[in-house]
């Protein structure tokens, strides 16, 4: 499941909209209270993912709201401690990326979906936002879904490979070599001119389309019959592997 979320400033504060409809409202009204803002983005997710849209969009407002000190640390360090009376929120931004909130047991990750997307797709429009960026979230989820694919997070395309695939194969690294063939493996990383290895957004292309690329049936976390998504694997040449 997915959860939609919006901000926007008024001459009042900041005010959040989520796309579901729990107890207690989906929304929260205009406020120059930066905790109230994080108690509401706390609440129970139900399980669900959070996401917004443009993440850069969504947390501007917010973090305006938060005092200079940890807008500063945010900028130096992506992470700082907000405090509002006794209480201690634990903030952690990677742009486009994530938002983590962190207070005491509870916790929450709102995710960045527009970097998933090619430029051709778009929330934009009348109505409800909120509910349209549920809605291609939800999108998102079935797509990897199809390709055999069910994440814990959704922090970036990469982060999904690797905890979906990867990190259930045996892929020999630089470490995987006896100490001998050490400074081999360091003169070859010195010759690479350009990075090998490239990340797809759904949307860019029909992502569920894929092609054989030679697996057993059943090798690999998430290949089914052997078949691996184009978004995935797309190479002719081994200093331009595609991922």
């Amino acid at each position: 499941m997915i959860l939609g979320y919006t901000s926007k400033r008024s001459g009042r504060g900041v005010g959040i909209k989520e796309s579901s409809y729990r107890v207690g409202g989906d929304t929260l009204p205009p406020t120059v209270q930066p905790w109230k803002i994080l108690e509401f983005l706390l609440e129970d997710a139900r399980g669900g993912f959070r996401c917004t849209w443009n993440l850069a969009e969504f947390v501007k407002p917010i973090f305006d709201l938060l005092p200079d000190e940890n807008k500063e640390d945010l900028a130096r360090d992506a992470r700082t401690v907000y405090v509002a009376g006794n209480r201690h929120y634990r903030l952690f931004y990677v742009p486009r990326k994530m938002l983590g909130i962190t207070f005491g047991r509870h916790d929450a990750e709102i995710y960045d979906l527009e970097h998933f997307f090619g430029s051709d797709y778009t929330v934009a429009g009348t109505g409800d936002t909120a509910q349209r960026i549920a809605q291609a979230g939800e999108y998102l989820l079935e797509s990897l879904d199809k390709m055999g694919m069910r994440p814990s997070r959704l922090v970036s395309p990469v982060q999904i490979f690797q905890e979906v695939m990867l990190s259930h194969m045996q892929v020999p690294t630089i470490y995987s070599l006896d100490d001998d063939g050490l400074d081999a493996s360091e003169l070859a990383m010195a010759c690479l001119d350009r990075e090998w290895r490239r990340t797809y957004r759904p949307a860019q292309s029909r992502i569920l389309q894929s092609e054989s690329i030679g697996l057993s049936p059943g090798s690999g976390s998430g290949c089914h019959g052997g078949r691996v998504p184009r978004w995935w694997i797309q190479t002719s040449r081994p200093d331009r592997g595609r991922y």
